[in-house]
């Protein structure tokens, strides 16, 4: 928490999204009364600036914050792919908070079908789709597992 008033946090980053700074992924929701159907996602279409924010231009093998980066960077090129496709999928995230927090990195709906991803900078990590997801939509989506 940075104390800030929330009406004026959502004015920075509505300004930051208008100068292509940031963009937002919105919660995915079937709703289902656990899900969060509000949230979203904000992730940087430049990494740099994101890294001068923080101030912070160390090598990837030495950062806390790579699997993060990794995510945003490869969330960013899937959109920049689709952006080119004349009827392109809807981008999301997906988040439950009941009865333990899980979260879907990624997922695109196209035509009510679900393609969902589980992204990890390390290649030793065993990504997996949440069951509270995999539970709530059966058989609606393929899943895509990325380190």
């Amino acid at each position: 928490m940075v104390g800030t008033d929330n009406n004026t946090v959502e004015r920075y980053v509505d300004l930051l999204v208008k100068c292509y700074v940031v963009f937002p992924l919105t919660a995915y929701s079937g709703n289902l009364r656990n899900e969060i159907k509000k949230g979203m996602k904000i992730h940087f279409h430049d990494l740099g600036i994101r890294n001068a924010v923080i101030n912070n231009f160390s090598p990837m093998s030495s950062r806390s914050d790579a699997g993060g980066m990794w995510e945003n960077h490869l969330i960013m090129e899937r959109l920049k792919r689709n952006a080119v496709l004349p009827a392109g999928p809807r981008p999301f995230f997906w988040r439950t908070c009941a009865p333990a927090c899980s979260e879907v990195d990624y997922l695109e709906e196209t035509d009510g079908k679900l393609q969902v991803w589980e992204i990890k900078s390390n290649p030793r990590s065993k990504a997996a789709i949440p069951r509270s997801f995999r539970n709530a939509y059966p058989d609606n989506y393929d899943d895509f597992l990325l380190s």
